[in-house]
């Protein structure tokens, strides 16, 4: 037995070297087949130990009763402690099997998985070569239907064949082929041609993947729905598809729906979608709730009042699809949204409200989100925004005096600088030092017209365009009340 446990060992060492000199994906194998033989070698071993347990048992029961009586308390022990080291070796025995017959089960079951994962991966493969195959059929269709009839045209099926004649005297052939004329192609296949070149040279389109925000649900299903479910022949196929292209709380969503039936599984999966993210109830609140947090676009920031405005405009189309939105017509919700814009602004809203409404019409979301798209044009235009004619001139006097034997020149410098930021053109409050007119200063409009006043009065203000010129009466840039069309300011009106 001392001679079989040496040769199993140098068998496990041999199989090791063996096993470093195959590749990675021949391991598993490999070592399932060893498990194997060593689970033979290792029953052999055992059925050897029991043999000999058997026999030295049956030794001991065929001794003569005299022979037994005649010896000595010494050798009666020494036979008992040979059968107890006989047992205790069966019972490693036993434990050693036991132990190889888990890890056998095991490898097996990693066997399993390994095999799992490798169809997977296949039918991957599988699905990026059907739709080169679906690809390659569409061309081979295309060339069917345009350029075969094309080609039946122009071939003369009944020209005779030609026939070779040999002449004597100049001793050489001559070969009479006759003359196939050629039918220009049809206008369409050439269409047909340029459209599936523009086609292949597209760039590969991505569909965004959907993380649970209510606004983005609609644009995602309808890129969903143009770009996977015309290209894929089964529901298991969407379904693997759809739950590739959702994060978060969605996929924890359908989760359930990817050990169902692949059609049932489907058909669920978008059913609780369309439930929980597309609501039309949740989806018009989360729009105007939006709209509510939005915060106050300021006068000298033309960015966040364009932003505002193409939030508006995508809202002004949902109203179209989800009748829950059309409270937005409200006089409440039209105040909320007007109030979010600069005050020269509300002031340019109330005098077109007052234009429409003579006209016989009445106001609403739609004409208020036309409104704003257009300030917000004048607030980007390159020429004529309050931005652009926002410059800051700067005349200097300079004396140049460069030696005693140069004149006294006197020079007068025009920089004209446009600026980059709202802080270089817009003249500084006096109530709060803020960077806007005074005009659109919030704490001053929220005052009382007496109160207005007796703060002009008392900061030396000017009544007609409340400048720092003190003189009223020689003021030249008197304003014009929007109220009365007197001259005088339109926030100092009694």
């Amino acid at each position: 037995m001392e001679e079989f446990e040496e040769g199993l060992k140098k068998y496990k060492d041999c199989h090791s070297d063996y096993l470093s000199q195959l590749p990675v994906n021949e391991h598993q194998p490999e070592i399932k087949r060893f498990k194997d033989k060593e689970l033979s070698a290792l029953g052999f071993r055992f059925q050897v130990h029991k043999w000999i347990a058997t026999t030295e048992a049956s030794l001991q029961d065929s001794m003569d009763e005299s022979s037994l009586r005649s010896r000595s308390h010494k050798s009666r022990r020494s036979v008992n402690s040979m059968a107890s080291s006989v047992k205790s070796a069966l019972i490693q025995e036993k434990s050693k099997l036991a132990s190889l017959l888990a890890q056998r089960a095991l490898l097996e079951k990693q066997t399993e998985i390994a095999q799992q994962q490798a169809e997977l991966k296949a039918k991957e493969g599988l699905l990026k070569l059907d739709g080169e195959i679906k690809v390659a059929r569409a061309r081979e269709k295309v060339f069917q239907e345009e350029v075969i009839p094309s080609t039946d045209k122009v071939l003369n099926l009944e020209t005779p064949a030609f026939v070779p004649s040999h002449n004597v005297h100049q001793n050489k052939l001559n070969v009479t082929v006759p003359f196939l004329p050629m039918a220009p192609a049809p206008e369409s296949f050439y269409q047909s041609q340029q459209q599936l070149a523009a086609a292949m040279m597209l760039p590969h389109a991505e569909v965004t993947k959907f993380c649970g925000d209510l606004l983005e649900y609609a644009s995602f299903m309808l890129a969903f729905n143009d770009r996977f479910v015309p290209h894929t022949t089964s529901d298991s196929n969407r379904l693997y598809f759809l739950n590739q292209h959702l994060e978060g709380k969605p996929k924890s969503l359908i989760a359930e729906c990817m050990s169902m039936n692949a059609s049932e599984g489907y058909i669920e999966a978008k059913r609780l979608l369309d439930k929980v993210y597309g609501d039309p109830y949740k989806v018009s609140m989360a729009y105007i709730d939006k709209l509510t947090k939005w915060p106050q676009v300021r006068s000298d920031n033309s960015e966040s009042l364009q932003e505002y405005a193409l939030y508006l405009v995508k809202c002004n189309h949902t109203m179209q699809s989800l009748s829950n939105m059309q409270v937005l017509n409200d006089s409440p919700n039209l105040q909320m949204v007007i109030s979010k814009l600069p005050v020269y602004i509300q002031n340019n809203w109330l005098d077109h409200v007052i234009k429409l409404r003579k006209q016989g019409v009445c106001e609403c979301f739609t004409t208020l989100v036309e409104f704003v798209q257009n300030a917000a044009e004048a607030a980007m235009d390159p020429v004529f925004s309050r931005e652009a004619l926002g410059i800051v001139c700067v005349f200097s006097k300079a004396k140049a005096n460069r030696g005693s034997s140069q004149t006294k020149q006197k020079s007068f410098a025009v920089t004209v600088q446009p600026s980059n930021s709202a802080n270089q053109y817009t003249r500084k409050c006096q109530l709060c030092s803020g960077h806007h007119e005074f005009e659109e200063c919030l704490q001053f409009l929220h005052r009382s017209v007496d109160e207005r006043r007796e703060f002009v009065k008392d900061n030396g203000l000017c009544f007609s365009c409340l400048g720092n010129n003190r003189t009223s009466k020689k003021c030249l840039n008197r304003r014009q009340c929007k109220t009365c069309n007197k001259r005088h300011p339109t926030t100092l009106h009694i």
